[in-house]
């Protein structure tokens, strides 16, 4: 949530900011008298009476189990990916975007997650190269008509990231192969959302 720029979707809010639901979730648990902890959860056990959950620092007995684990870049299989993580790469646009104010940047992903950070780096960077790999985008339509509109989004269709390059410091291209042809584009920052599930 902490990541999120705006939520369009969540019932009776039309919409918010990420860090401004969490606030609001942490108020009302607070009315509530809800204690919050923090811990890694190592196992969870069913008993009679519900659930035994295990963390590295405490036991708790419920008699319901949420798993929201949010979501999980499988990240790293393009050539250069992983070299240049911190050079370039990035796997969060609210956080890593303003570094790219005034410069171009790719996002490779055909999912909401990747589409909603290209409408939101769109706002900050010159141009968004939206690299997909589909004939079409595909997400909420409210996203996908969006995009379609703004004018800084280049959507490259039926297309895959082959290479991220650069130099010793930073990210200066990528390698695109577009219905079996390759292009290299200039770009200053390279954002993989294709492995998020």
């Amino acid at each position: 949530l902490n990541q999120l720029k705006e939520i369009e979707n969540y019932p009776g809010l039309s919409r918010l900011e990420g860090p401004e639901l969490i606030q609001d979730l942490q108020k009302h648990m607070d009315l509530l008298d809800i204690k919050v902890t923090q811990g890694k959860v190592q196992t969870i056990l069913k008993n009679p009476d519900g659930f035994e959950v295990v963390s590295d620092i405490d036991q708790y007995q419920t008699k319901a189990v949420i798993v929201a684990t949010g979501l999980v870049n499988k990240g790293e299989n393009i050539p250069g990916e992983k070299e240049f993580q911190g050079k370039g790469v990035s796997y969060c646009a609210t956080c890593d975007g303003n570094f790219f104010k005034g410069m171009d940047v790719a996002v490779y992903g055909n999912n909401d997650v990747a589409l909603e950070e290209t409408l939101y780096l769109s706002g900050v960077v010159s141009r968004v190269k939206l690299v997909v790999n589909s004939d079409e985008l595909k997400g909420e339509k409210e996203t996908v008509d969006a995009i379609k509109k703004t004018e800084n989004i280049d959507v490259y269709l039926n297309s895959v990231v082959k290479e991220i390059k650069g130099n010793d410091w930073y990210v200066t291209s990528v390698v695109i192969d577009t219905n079996g042809e390759e292009q290299e584009i200039e770009v200053a920052g390279v954002f993989p959302y294709e492995q998020v599930i």
